[in-house]
Formats: C-alpha cells, sequence, structure tokens
C-alpha cells in the first residue's frame, strides 16, 4: 500500500488527473454552449471567458523540471533585476530572435514567474479565438461549425507546449493569425509584413513558416490584381532582403537550426508521433471532404486558397515526417489553418452529417489519448504536500 501511495506522490498521479479533468470539462461546456449560441455576443462572450480560464489556468502551471518554461525561468531568473540596457548589452543585442527575448524579459521584470506562461496563453490563444470569431461574424459561419472548430483544435492538446515552450508557439500563432486575415478577409499581405517580420524575430522556427507563406502568396494565391501582386511582391522582398541584411546572422541560425534537427538525436515521442498521425489524416479526410463538394462552389476562392494552403504544410509535414519537431510543431499551422477550413466546410458546403459526426468522433478520441498518453498528461496546476 505504502509503494502505491509513493507512486501516485512521486508521479503527480492526483494533480495531473484533476487538472486534466478541468481542462476536459471546461472545453465540454465551451462546446455545448457554443454549439447554442445564435449571436456574436454570446459566441464572443463564450470564447472571452474561456480565453479567462485558460490564462488563470496557465498562471499557475506548475512544469516539471524537463519542461522548456523550467530551463527558461531558471536560466533568466537573474533578468529580474537588470536594467534594459544592460539586458539588451548583453542578451537582447547578441540574439538572433531579439524579440523574443524582449518579450522574456518584460514577462520576467514582474518578478511573478506566472506571468510567463499566462501572457503567452493569453496572446496566443487570442489570436486562436480571433479567427473563430471572425469566421462567424464576417464569413457566416454557423455556430455548430465554430463550435467543432475549437474542439478540434484543443484536442489537440497544444495547451501545455504554449504555455512551455513559450516563444515558438507565440510566434506561430502571429503567423497564422496573419495568415487568415490574408487569405480569408482578404487584408492586403503589406499591411501584415511588420508581424511577420516580428515573429520571424521571436523564434527560428517561425522563419521557415513565413517564407513558405511568401512563396504561396507569390506562386499560387489567386483572386489578386496582377498589378497589385507585383507590388506587394516587390515590397515584400525588399522588406525580406532588409531583414535579413539587418539580422545578418538569422539565416545561419535557421540553417543550423534546420541541421541540428535533421541530422538527428533530438527528443522524439512514440504517443504524440501517433496523435499527431491521426490528426494528419483527419485534415487529409476534411480536404478529402471539400474536393467531393467543391464543384457545387466553383468560385469559392476562400476555401480555394485555404486548401492549397494546406496542402503545402500538409506535404511539408509528410516530407519531414522522420523529424519529429518539425513534423509535430508545423503540425499546428494545419491546425491552426483548419479552424476556418472546418467552420466554411460546415457551415456551406451541406456535408453528410455523418462525416460532422466523424470529425467529432475522432477529436474526442484523441483528446481521451492527448490526456492520457500525450504532452498534456503532464500538466498540473497545483501540488500535494
Amino acid at each position: 500500500m505504502e509503494s502505491i501511495i509513493n507512486i501516485i506522490q512521486s508521479t503527480y498521479l492526483i494533480e495531473r488527473v484533476t487538472s486534466l479533468m478541468i481542462y476536459v470539462i471546461v472545453l465540454y461546456f465551451e462546446y455545448a454552449y457554443i454549439c447554442r449560441a445564435t449571436t456574436y455576443t454570446q459566441i464572443k462572450r463564450y470564447l472571452n471567458i474561456y480565453l479567462i480560464i485558460l490564462v488563470l489556468m496557465a498562471f499557475f502551471f506548475v512544469p516539471d523540471a524537463s519542461k522548456d518554461l523550467t530551463r527558461i525561468l531558471r536560466n533568466t531568473d537573474y533578468w529580474k533585476n537588470l536594467s534594459l540596457s544592460d539586458v539588451y548589452r548583453y542578451e537582447i543585442a547578441k540574439s538572433t530572435t531579439p524579440i523574443g527575448q524582449f518579450y522574456i524579459y518584460f514577462c520576467r521584470k514582474t518578478q511573478i514567474d506566472g506571468f510567463l506562461p499566462a501572457i503567452t496563453a493569453f496572446l496566443f490563444f487570442n489570436n486562436v479565438f480571433y479567427i473563430l470569431k471572425k469566421c462567424y461574424k464576417d464569413l457566416n459561419c454557423t455556430s455548430k461549425s465554430i463550435a467543432i472548430s475549437l474542439l478540434v483544435f484543443m484536442s489537440s492538446g497544444c495547451f501545455l507546449e504554449v504555455i512551455s515552450d513559450i516563444k515558438c508557439f507565440l510566434g506561430f500563432s502571429i503567423v497564422c493569425r496573419c495568415v487568415f486575415e490574408d487569405l480569408c478577409l482578404k487584408k492586403n499581405i503589406v499591411k501584415n509584413v511588420p508581424f511577420y517580420v516580428v515573429a520571424s524575430l521571436i523564434h527560428l522556427s517561425v522563419v521557415p513558416i513565413v517564407v513558405l507563406r511568401l512563396l504561396f502568396y507569390i506562386i499560387f494565391e489567386s483572386g489578386i490584381k496582377p498589378i497589385e501582386k507585383v507590388f506587394s511582391t516587390m515590397i515584400l522582398l525588399i522588406v525580406s532582403g532588409g531583414t535579413v541584411l539587418y539580422f545578418d546572422d538569422l539565416i545561419d541560425a535557421v540553417l543550423n537550426k534546420a541541421n541540428s534537427y535533421l541530422s538527428g538525436g533530438h527528443y522524439s515521442y512514440l504517443w504524440e508521433y501517433i496523435i499527431g498521425s491521426v490528426f494528419w489524416l483527419l485534415l487529409v479526410y476534411t480536404l478529402k471532404i471539400y474536393k467531393e463538394n467543391k464543384e457545387k462552389h466553383d468560385n469559392d476562392l476562400i476555401m480555394e486558397s485555404l486548401n492549397k494552403f494546406s496542402l503545402l504544410f500538409i506535404a511539408v509535414e509528410a516530407v519531414f515526417c522522420f523529424e519529429y519537431n518539425i513534423f509535430h510543431r508545423y503540425l499546428l499551422i494545419s491546425l491552426f489553418m483548419s479552424i476556418p477550413f472546418i467552420s466554411i466546410l460546415i457551415s456551406k458546403y451541406d456535408i453528410p452529417k455523418k462525416s460532422q459526426s466523424n470529425i467529432i468522433i475522432i477529436s474526442v478520441l484523441v483528446l481521451l489519448l492527448v490526456c492520457m498518453r500525450g504532452n498534456l498528461c503532464g500538466y498540473k496546476f497545483f501540488v500535494l504536500n
């Protein structure tokens, strides 16, 4: 009996199970309430409440010694007592991701450890919920489609990595919000250039995504006047070139990081590979549904752009599936793009009820798997004495 108690205490089983139950229960109620919502005000209220809950869960997060957040907090503890000029001279000026370093410094100056994961959760999920709100308000998606998209995304269990990995996923969310505005809200890409640059200077993993985004705009993106595309492309190339020249070590750092990943020897986790593969197949399944029904909506440029962009990243993930970090992290981009894609697909394409049910069932099964064996199973917001 004593050995069982020791195992429970050493693995924080009670703390983790309790924390995960709260995560799942909150997600269930959010899904149920959003399904029944009839106005934008209700959608906005439910998502804002959810955002507050996630921020609180992030604030009280108790990371294990192996988590990136523990390493970040330990290595930057002395930043609390540094002036901005000192931290710039010794840390930020030497970094290839200066905005990411400044962001951590700003959070550390509060003298509160929980502020860093909390503000990261706020920024990340604010971008997620922004897309959901816009899908309902501007793209006329149904509340049920919004709820299903939310379920798909939150079932991935990325919450733990958002509040632990910090810079990488935050940068991804900024890029994905910009891509959504470009493709779905038809915002001129030039207006989002500053945000693409900021995201690139938060974490090195963001840079290849921004490069792929620019290539997609130049080669694949349709529905743009030729003169506008030429003008925008010139600005993009000028800004990109200027950024590379000013931060002259950026490209070398990205290539070195990519080479270190591809050379092997980095962290890998079989269960997250399995979870990621199921989500990857789910995304392919939604693309297949779109292909079967798109003839009825030949002039839907938004869905066609989302389809092409999703195929691009699905191809990248397939090519680099042998490297855990690239596959796992870049799958998040596809999950982000699935929010508007699934929302529009369910709202406007009259897909069979069975297909909707399949998406829900797979998401719920993956959520259970994530809670039992995925990265999320390491989440806890309290520790018993």
